[in-house]
């Protein structure tokens, strides 16, 4: 029998904290869905999306060392037009990895943060997120498809977890809301939609509990505390400016 050693590498509190978070994600939870109607079928049919910031995070969970380049690949801003190509792959470079993506997305160059963030969940795709209900919706936002004569409103179904946002209008009244508004102030929560926005707060949430929490329950003054310490967390390593809203 050989002599040679065995390193055992251990996993990082990180690393156990990420697999105690997958165990309990389910990708079924944060569907999207409504009705529109199929000029093809000529009825009304219930689209079942998977937003692209619930895809990004689901990837951040399943692949630790996950990581993205961003580049435009083309732009005309008088036509108000870009395409966006970004690369994921895992470790440190996208060259050396064994496993790696690349997708191109287009779209309005002054919604470019939008058009990155969903040429990311397209890469995504080559690394089994989002493989069923991402189909090529993400041009098509929940809650705004484009309505018409032969087009009934659409109704967004949320998922059964308890909702942690309010009505804007109404944020800044309570000590909640008034956290949530600072946190997209400084870039803490991202988005151009209040869906898009809803997302990526209840992301923020889960990381920060572990699971989504009723407005009641995150309103107790621990855990806004709590909330404010992970926001001033990102300023300090994002270098921003903190923005209070009153």
């Amino acid at each position: 029998m050989s002599d040679q050693a065995i390193t055992i590498i251990e996993p990082t509190v990180l690393d156990q904290e990420r697999v105690k978070l997958l165990s309990n994600y389910h990708a079924q939870d944060h569907l999207a869905k409504w009705m529109a109607f199929d000029k093809r079928q000529s009825k009304n049919v219930e689209v079942i999306y998977y937003p692209a910031a619930w895809r990004l995070y689901e990837l951040s969970l399943r692949y630790g060392d996950a990581n993205f380049s961003c580049e435009i690949a083309y732009m005309d801003a008088e036509k108000d037009f870009v395409i966006i190509k970004a690369r994921l792959y895992l470790g440190a470079s996208y060259e050396a990895s064994p496993k790696k993506a690349e997708a191109y997305k287009q779209g309005r160059l002054t919604e470019l943060d939008r058009v990155e963030t969903k040429a990311k969940a397209r890469a995504a795709r080559d690394f089994g997120i989002g493989t069923e209900h991402a189909l090529d919706m993400d041009d098509l936002e929940a809650g705004s498809v484009e309505g018409g004569a032969e087009s009934p409103k659409v109704k967004v179904v949320n998922s059964d977890k308890p909702s942690s946002v309010q009505p804007s209008s109404d944020l800044a009244k309570t000590p909640l809301g008034q956290r949530m508004l600072r946190a997209k102030a400084v870039g803490y929560i991202v988005g151009s939609t209040p869906e898009e926005l809803k997302a990526s707060w209840e992301i923020q949430i889960k990381q920060i509990f572990g699971e989504l929490l009723s407005e009641e329950e995150l309103s107790k003054s621990a855990n806004l505390a709590r909330i404010n310490g992970s926001i001033e967390s990102h300023i300090r390593l994002n270098g921003k400016a903190a923005v209070a809203a009153k």
